[in-house]
């Protein structure tokens, strides 16, 4: 009896203790390629409210600015991860991601490649800056998609 008992005891204890050490051994790249993720699926899906918390404080303003059209004038249809690279000390990183988004104005499909800057803060990275690299790049403008430049200003 006493050793049944002391064997569930260790069982107890492993199954407490694995978890938390697992934790610790996911890589550097493991965690960033989960933060990426997390946020680009967050933006599809309009989740503006999550997405917001993987944002650094000193960039939050202006990607809230850069993203109020999402879910309203621009709708995300798919994205891909391309690329993702993470410096030597494993401080920053970059990402980069296709999205696909539809103007809702005249439902046209667009593509833009979004390059993505992230800085570890603690055991996540959190997004610093973002720019298109490719593309169609009024995913991010203050005029609406399928607008001419020409009709701005009436």
């Amino acid at each position: 009896m006493v050793r049944v008992l002391l064997i569930s005891t260790v069982f107890a204890l492993l199954g407490a203790a694995l978890p938390g050490c697992l934790l610790q051994n996911i890589s550097a790249s493991e965690t960033l390629r989960d933060s990426v993720v997390g946020l680009n699926d967050e933006l599809r899906w309009q989740r503006m409210d999550l997405a917001v918390g993987r944002v650094a404080p000193s960039f939050r303003d202006e990607f809230v600015h850069t993203h109020e059209r999402w879910g309203r004038d621009v709708q995300v249809a798919d994205t891909e991860l391309l690329r993702v690279r993470i410096d030597d000390d494993g401080g920053r990183a970059t990402s980069v991601v296709a999205v696909r988004w539809y103007s809702m104005r005249t439902m046209t499909l667009h593509q833009s490649t979004v390059e993505q800057s992230w800085e570890r803060a603690g055991r996540y990275f959190i997004l610093t800056g973002e720019n298109i690299v490719e593309g169609d790049n009024r995913i991010f403008g203050a005029r609406p998609a399928d607008t001419p430049p020409a009709a701005e200003g009436k």
